[in-house]
């Protein structure tokens, strides 16, 4: 490939947050490692965008299309960089200044890696408080890269577009984000990828600021759990075309999925996803989800929201007699001479 292997394009998508995009555009701007270049992708926002995005200059690169969606406007993006390591950032998000620093230590010392990924910090847009960390704990091969990408998201779920720097070649190998999904298109991608490259390059080190808003793409596009569920099948139908062992290799992360629509059905009280989950992976669910799920879908409605609400009454019971507790025990300590 004519592209030097140490060059970095940074793509961002945007879509009417220009309240947020100087922060990310400053951020990338602020690395210790410079990118070639900054592309930022306008989805046919009606906000300020452009002017912000023009107002900077090289290397920010600016690109307008007719609305399409997060997966096209990504894919605008990498189809028009040219750095050989494609880094996603989001325009409501912002990375640490020695993020493409540290991807690329790791990247260039292990060559094999097509892909890398690191911890990130969740805070509250307005606020600004830490609401959790994503961070894998799963022990690192040489301190440096993940063996197992499904073991690892399954056991230590850490994947997140705002850490992502992957190799043009991977792109080239697994294809693009898919445009027909207007949600979990990252998902799908991560999940091509692993199957093409299990090994995945990773930090502890915090890289990026994840900011939670309400009004965010994310928080707006969801998939309905028929959809999601007809995705997870599809996802194992690709790795069934890859033979038993691809099939066996992806197991623990589509369970941890198929666990979390357990969880999700039995609060709704979706009967029929439940009903679709128990036919297709029933004998592979934990029992104690098999158990929930049959009795979520046996029991009426009122019998188990009232069954509910005295759990959660008792919950809230043991954590005030917790808390009572404590204060009491060290109330006691402090009285001591």
């Amino acid at each position: 490939m004519d592209t030097p292997h140490e060059t970095i394009s940074v793509v961002i998508p945007s879509y009417n947050v220009e309240k947020y995009l100087q922060r990310a555009v400053d951020s990338v701007l602020r690395q210790t490692l410079q990118p070639q270049e900054v592309i930022v992708v306008d989805d046919g926002a009606t906000d300020g965008t452009a002017d912000i995005a023009k107002r900077y200059g090289p290397p920010v690169k600016y690109i307008y299309q007719e609305n399409r969606g997060l997966a096209a406007t990504r894919n605008t993006g990498i189809r028009n960089s040219r750095g050989y390591w494609i880094a996603l950032l989001d325009a409501d998000d912002e990375w640490v200044p020695n993020h493409l620093a540290n991807a690329m230590g790791v990247l260039q010392g292990h060559p094999p890696l097509e892909w890398y990924a690191a911890a990130y910090e969740a805070r509250r847009e307005g606020t600004g408080v830490i609401e959790g960390v994503r961070r894998c704990t799963l022990p690192l091969v040489d301190g440096r890269y993940l063996e197992d990408f499904f073991l690892a998201d399954a056991r230590s779920p850490f994947t997140g577009s705002v850490t992502m720097v992957i190799s043009r070649r991977a792109f080239e190998e697994v294809g693009l984000f898919d445009e027909s999904l207007r949600a979990a298109e990252d998902w799908q991608m991560w999940f091509r990828l692993g199957l093409k490259y299990p090994r995945i390059g990773y930090s502890r080190e915090v890289g990026a600021i994840y900011w939670l808003r309400g009004d965010s793409l994310t928080s707006q596009h969801t998939n309905p759990p028929e959809k999601i569920l007809s995705l997870i099948e599809s996802y194992e139908r690709m790795a069934a075309e890859m033979g038993p062992a691809k099939l066996r290799q992806v197991e623990p992360l589509i369970m941890r999925w198929i666990g979390n629509q357990v969880r999700a059905a039995t609060r709704e009280g979706n009967r029929e996803i439940l009903r679709r989950i128990e036919l297709r992976y029933g004998c592979r669910l934990p029992m104690q989800w098999r158990v929930v799920s049959r009795a979520r879908r046996m029991t009426p409605g009122f019998l188990w929201n009232g069954a509910l609400a005295c759990w959660r009454g008792l919950r809230r019971l043991l954590q005030r007699l917790r808390m009572r507790r404590g204060r009491a025990v060290s109330r006691a300590r402090d009285a001591r001479p």
